[in-house]
């Protein structure tokens, strides 16, 4: 069984997550899509969708209630594996909060993929 790692850094301004993955660009940047039409984050903070990018593989929203912001990229690194590189920033919020918003999106995404994972983090 292959377990993939995720690695989550955290710094003074908020997080950057990325995990390389056995699953196409095209295959996780469309689960990414999926996920992010509601809005809403499954811990019930509400987001909106800045910008779609489908020729890039980004998708960059924002708090709707609170400031932060968070960016997802899916960079092709063959036709079967891509890597995710998710960024937040959140200056008045907590380690805690960022993995909210941030690192457990990636961890859904990855559920929803059927990769497994487990995360390192620099705390």
């Amino acid at each position: 069984m292959l377990i993939i790692p995720i690695v989550a850094a955290y710094s003074e301004s908020g997080i950057t997550v990325t995990v390389e993955i056995p699953k196409s660009a095209p295959e996780v940047f469309a689960a990414a899509k999926k996920r992010v039409d509601s809005g809403m984050s499954e811990s019930g903070i509400a987001f909106t969708v800045v910008d779609i990018d489908e020729d890039n593989y980004l998708i960059e929203v924002e708090g709707t209630e609170t400031e932060w912001e968070a960016k997802f990229v899916v960079i092709p690194v063959s036709k079967d594996v891509s890597q995710i590189i998710a960024t937040g920033t959140d200056d008045d919020r907590s380690h805690e909060e960022s993995e909210q918003l941030v690192l457990q999106g990636v961890k859904n995404l990855c559920d929803d993929l059927g990769v497994r994972y487990k995360v390192i983090t620099n705390d």
